[in-house]
């Protein structure tokens, strides 16, 4: 009896530590799992941060003498969505919007050599922001900041006369002035 009793204490002992290591691995897995449940709980939270009001939307239902009146009837969803959008592109560094690459060049002397470039562009269209940028090992110069593609387009066709190999790209561009946004209306 006595060899029977140690032979299953010796399959016990066998068996502990793989039950210790199966234990072991559930805690983990149950960790990972409770993580990426609440994550996702913890995060809406944030998601429902209160933006301030928009101003146009004060602006817009504003009684003005000898005018009118307008009310603007919406549920309040549509006024947090847009008080999100305009803090968003507050925050933002820019739009989505076009370039024209006028050099690239990655060689030893590249950057001398760019600013020769920007000089000679600057000579030639001096209302057009120029965009020095190094990243190594290349140099690159970018012009204007361009909304749509055709009038990007329409420009390069201006500038391929003193710059054969310009380019249109798409890029981060910065926002309109607001002055030249007025000259045109």
């Amino acid at each position: 009896m006595n060899s029977n009793y140690s032979h299953q204490n010796k399959k016990m002992l066998k068996f502990v530590p793989v039950f210790q290591a199966y234990i072991t691995e559930m805690k983990y897995i149950i960790s990972f799992i409770l993580f990426f449940v609440a994550f996702p709980i913890l995060s809406m939270g944030q998601s429902t941060t209160a933006f301030p009001k928009p101003a146009i939307l004060n602006d817009l239902q504003a009684t003005v003498p000898e005018q009118g009146t307008v009310q603007v009837i919406q549920e309040s969803r549509i006024e947090d969505l847009l008080a999100r959008h305009l803090e968003l592109n507050r925050r933002s560094e820019g739009i989505t919007g076009y370039r024209i690459l006028i050099f690239k060049e990655s060689y030893q002397n590249s950057r001398e050599k760019a600013f020769e470039e920007k000089s000679r562009f600057v000579t030639n269209f001096p209302d057009l922001e120029v965009y020095y940028i190094y990243e190594q090992p290349e140099s690159r110069l970018f012009v204007g900041d361009f909304r749509t593609k055709s009038e990007a387009t329409r420009m390069k066709l201006e500038i391929e006369k003193y710059f054969k190999n310009a380019i249109v790209i798409e890029t981060k561009i910065n926002f309109p002035k607001l002055d030249k946004l007025e000259d045109k209306q």
